[in-house]
């Protein structure tokens, strides 16, 4: 038995494409997006291929909150 709203319930069945979602997204958007964990640590960068973003962001992954930042206050920079 889940201990999740049904809302929640429904995003946990299509978190496995996050990763996925986001490299589409970001293909499409020539943008940047990431995909963090539940604590908040960055586990994918995607952006469209090709892009000057790849050796920017290139050590992004793994890196999470700074330590004493506020929990949903994602502003700043990242810790590591």
């Amino acid at each position: 038995m889940s201990n999740l709203s049904p809302d929640l319930a429904e995003l946990a069945a299509v978190a496995a494409f996050a990763p996925s979602l986001a490299q589409a997204f970001a293909s499409l958007a020539c943008d940047i997006a990431l995909v963090l964990d539940a604590q908040g640590v960055i586990t994918r960068v995607a952006h469209s291929p090709g892009s000057h973003l790849a050796a920017a962001t290139a050590d992004w992954v793994g890196r999470g909150p700074q330590p004493g930042q506020p929990p949903g206050r994602g502003h700043g920079r990242l810790g590591g």
